[in-house]
């Protein structure tokens, strides 16, 4: 049969061969006929296609036609009547649309290229306008199947195919207002809500422009569904121990001189003090002084913690951290006490507690911390037995100052005013930064900052919450202001209600808009009134803080101000530029130049963790406040980029460790939404293998969301992921928490799940575990589970799984004494995880080469033993690791002492017991100091003292 392709240039082809097309009118007659259902009267193919129909015409074209190849198979004519038997790609995409097989039917019309491309007959007037109908009939057509097949994708849950069509839909026809219903919904369904409302604002003003009306009511109930649609985290406590390392410590600060003076006093006596007062007062601010003006005079180390409203578990493992003694609290019974001893025995001479939120944990703290040690604590909330120091507005004069220091840059005096600027220097952005902190020393190298989770940051000096400490008279305000800029400067004040954030933020805009304080106020009463205010704005200048910010907003280009409302739907005020940018959905350089643009508005600060590339942007508090109450993301949307966020980064610990705040919170967020696969999914990014929390040890909340992710596994029927959660609940039983029952369960119902799956490699590793388990348990057939692993591994050759199992035989063989056979388990251990780089079979490698050298010494073969522990050294220096480093050097000062070589035995103790200390590890530390003496060695009385105590 003949077959012809007749959308967009017309092929015709025949027993697979392409023909040559005849003229332009013959061709328009095959087709019609090709299209055509029924057999064609002669008389109307004349009319058709001549203006005055002869008969001689048909006869003359019908004549042409038989000279086609094949003609007499497909042609069939009689004395009235005319048809052809043509296969056409147009009946097979109508047919492919009747059966509602639109991906077929787009395959047939990929383009939408139109019907005999090309083709215009001028002395065919008749065919034209039937040609022109059939070609708005296919396009309509066309447009159905895309629809349709948008449909289809959106129920297969492939939402970018059907976006990328919905938009190749919308190009076809600007005014289809049920294709911007499909891009807003889509656009909504995978989290990018502000590109929906942007769609609907696209519909609304093409509608307006072209036809004057307003969009249906089902787009209006679509809006309403859209706009209606829509916690604390691993923290670490700071050991400070110089005024480089303060965190968020400001560069000027303004009229809180005796403040400063009253608590230092409180502390020297060893009171508790409460720096109390609204959001943006200047608390943390003024406790960084505190604390740099205490480090100088008492050279000794300062803890710091920022508590917002975590419960009292995670602020102990915070406080444990700092001292790298996250097990010894979990193998307490009596963490308070715990939390004492730290303390004590690391000398703290400050305890500062910031940002405290929650009443009870406050008070647990309190009772851990000893009463010698003087604690500083800030909130906004008032709480009995602190003696409390008010933090309340600045002095009118203050208030001017710190105007006048953010809205002049050098030499540009305000509204003919006159400013002083000996005593100041200009950053790049214009702002004014002191050339001489507050003690009077020129500043070197740059200041500490500070980050939500807890982070130490070097960076220039953060310009945040800029209020109060002795004046190194930086500005010299003029009073009154000349040029008529006194009474307005004083109504701003007031306005603000002398709040220091406000006053900052007020001041940088008058700065980079070039304004005057009558213009902003100005500007600040026409703000849009329908924005919300934050409750923690109601006390510190109501609704003036809102319509400030609200002026700061509306200055910024539409990246900055998607960039600072991107915060809002985050957990935390501080976030890298990429996962915000994976947020709103901009390049990490995009968003990087609208935090720029943030920061020189003073809405941001820019934080560098020392000795670290990464870097994250930080909001104040109530800048942040304004943008959660303000925030246009659905949570969704903040749960994709976190996802994304973590599969990119899963291995790059520096990284995560910025972000690991708003990473749990979006998992935690996906288990209460119950968003199981999510929730499941992320946990075991973050916990299985060489994983964030396996490097960096759990928080007691993350170990919580371990446990019930396991359970959410096996609900979705996901047994590999529900496999390798609970085996890793058990490693955490087991390593971190010393609970041997909890985790022989969780290895036991582990190697069920193996065995269901058929993984004989896992099956053998959970053989193992289970058998060093049962071995520390005392139980007699510990060893038959590791000979079944061993066994099972050995049969199948799955190298890692030997060579762990190999690695904890020669664990159990070195405690039973049975050194040959150690010796034997050791050395197939390290053979095996020799050439491996996988950071399990590294750990296999390190403990085994400890063990083949405990082995080897016993036997007597002491320069191997100690060839082997320098090995030992070699994989724990490669590794990073110091506490692998402290059992490796007193290894090799054992081999030494075992060879005589008393002075390189001293040399390698004392380095590891300063190891050991560095790592908290202070059972070690104690067993080791007992043997030095035993035998003679020389130990540090400092040491001596830090173990007794």
């Amino acid at each position: 049969m003949l077959e012809f392709k007749l959308f967009g240039i017309p092929e015709l082809r025949w027993e697979g061969k392409t023909l040559i097309l005849p003229s332009p009118k013959n061709l328009a007659i095959l087709s019609y006929l090709a299209l055509s259902s029924q057999s064609i009267s002669r008389k109307d193919l004349s009319d058709l296609f001549w203006k005055e129909g002869k008969a001689s015409n048909v006869r003359f074209v019908l004549h042409k036609l038989r000279e086609i190849p094949g003609s007499e198979n497909w042609l069939e004519t009689d004395d009235h009547f005319v048809s052809v038997k043509a296969i056409t790609d147009v009946k097979h995409f109508e047919q492919a649309i009747h059966n509602e097989q639109f991906a077929e039917a787009l395959e047939i019309y990929p383009n939408g290229d139109i019907l005999l491309k090309g083709l215009e007959l001028n002395d065919a007037e008749h065919f034209m306008n039937w040609l022109e109908l059939e070609r708005s009939r296919l396009s309509q057509l066309y447009l159905d199947a895309l629809q349709g097949h948008i449909t289809e994708l959106e129920h297969s849950n492939k939402t970018d195919d059907a976006l990328k069509l919905a938009r190749q839909l919308l190009e076809q026809d600007r005014l289809n207002e049920s294709t911007h219903r499909v891009i807003m919904r889509l656009e909504h369904k995978r989290g990018n809500t502000e590109a929906a409302l942007a769609q609907f604002e696209s519909l609304r003003q093409i509608l307006k422009e072209e036809l004057d009306v307003e969009p249906l009511e089902d787009t209006l109930e679509l809006l309403r569904a859209i706009e209606q649609g829509s916690v604390s985290s691993v923290k670490n406590a700071l050991l400070l121990t110089s005024i480089t390392t303060i965190p968020a410590s400001p560069y000027k600060l303004f009229g809180r001189d005796n403040l400063l003076e009253v608590v230092e006093i409180h502390l020297t006596n060893k009171k508790r003090v409460l720096l109390q007062g609204f959001g943006g007062a200047g608390k943390t601010a003024v406790a960084t002084l505190v604390a740099a003006k205490w480090l100088e005079k008492n050279k000794a180390p300062i803890l710091w913690l920022q508590a917002g409203d975590d419960d009292v578990t995670t602020l102990f493992d915070a406080l444990a951290r700092a001292f790298d003694a996250q097990q010894t609290l979990s193998q307490s019974k009596d963490a308070g006490k715990t939390i004492r001893d730290l303390l004590g025995k690391n000398k703290i001479s400050l305890f500062v507690l910031d940002d405290v939120w929650n009443a009870y944990a406050l008070s647990k703290v309190l009772e851990a911390v000893p009463e010698n040690i003087p604690l500083l604590v800030t909130s906004r909330q008032r709480y009995p037995n602190l003696t409390r120091v008010d933090v309340g507005r600045l002095g009118r004069e203050a208030a001017l100052e710190l105007l006048a220091h953010y809205a002049l840059p050098p030499q540009k005096p305000l509204a003919g005013g006159s400013i002083s600027l000996s005593q100041t220097k200009s950053d790049d952005n214009g702002m004014i930064r002191p050339a001489k902190d507050f003690s009077g020393e020129v500043p070197k190298g740059r200041r500490g900052s500070h980050s939500q989770d807890g982070h130490i940051a070097n960076d220039e000096p953060p310009v945040l919450d800029v209020q109060g400490t002795k004046r190194t008279s930086s500005v010299n305000m003029p009073s009154p202001l000349l040029g008529g800029t006194e009474e307005s400067a004083n109504r701003l004040c007031e306005l603000l209600g002398d709040h220091a954030f406000a006053l900052r933020i007020a001041g940088i805009t008058l700065a980079v808009d070039e304004l005057t304080p009558e213009m902003l106020l100005q500007r600040i009463a026409n703000a849009p009134h329908s924005l919300k205010t934050p409750l923690e704005f109601a006390e510190a200048g109501r609704e003036s803080i809102a319509a400030l910010l609200s002026a700061s907003l509306n200055a910024l280009n539409e990246e900055a101000y998607e960039a600072f409302m991107g915060f809002g739907a985050l957990f935390t005020t501080s976030c890298t530029p990429e996962l915000l940018g994976l947020c709103t959905r901009r390049s990490e350089e995009e968003t990087e130049e609208a935090l720029i643009n943030l920061q020189r508005r003073g809405l941001a600060d820019r934080v560098s963790e020392a000795g670290s590339d990464v870097i994250t942007y930080r909001l104040h508090d109530l800048a942040y406040s304004f943008a959660k109450a303000n925030n246009h993301f659905r949570l969704s949307t903040t749960q994709r980029a976190c996802q994304v966020f973590l599969k990119k980064h899963q291995h790059d610990f520096n990284v995560l460790d910025a972000e690991i705040t708003n990473l749990l919170e979006a998992t935690e967020a996906a288990r209460d939404g119950k968003n199981d696969e999510l929730f499941v999914e992320m946990m075991r990014e973050l916990v299985v293998g060489n994983a964030y929390y396996a490097a960096r040890g759990h928080s007691p909340r993350s170990f919580e969301l371990l446990k019930v992710a396991g359970d959410k596994a096996k609900e979705l029927g996901d047994l590999e992921a529900a496999h390798y959660l609970i085996a890793r609940m058990g490693d955490t039983y087991r390593e971190l928490y010393g609970d041997l029952d909890r985790a022989l369960g969780a290895f036991e119902e582990a190697l069920q799940l193996a065995r269901a799956l058929k993984n004989i490699e896992r099956e053998a590793i959970l053989l193992g575990l289970i058998g060093v388990v049962r071995f520390r348990q005392g139980e007699k057939n510990a060893k038959s589970y590791l000979e079944q692993g061993y066994e099972l591994a050995k049969s199948a050759k799955f190298d890692e799984a030997l060579g762990r199992i190999l690695q904890h035989l020669s664990y159990i063989t070195c405690h039973e004494q049975d050194w040959q056979a150690a010796r034997l388990y050791s050395s197939e251990a390290v053979t095996l995880a020799t050439d491996s780089i996988q950071s399990e079979q590294r750990k296999n490698l390190f403990f085994s080469l400890l063990n083949l050298g405990e082995a080897e010494a016993k036997l007597g073969e002491l320069k191997n033993a100690l060839i082997t522990r320098q090995q030992a050294l070699e994989v724990a220096i490669d590794q990073s690791n110091s506490l692998w480093k402290a059992y490796a050097l007193e290894g090799i000062g054992e081999i030494h002492h075992e060879l005589g070589n008393r002075q390189f035995a001293q040399e390698n103790f004392q380095q590891a017991l300063e190891l050991f200390y560095q790592n908290n590890a202070l059972p070690d530390m104690e067993v080791r100091i007992e043997l030095m003496k035993k035998e003679g060695y020389s130990v540090n009385a400092k040491q001596i003292d830090l173990v007794a105590h």
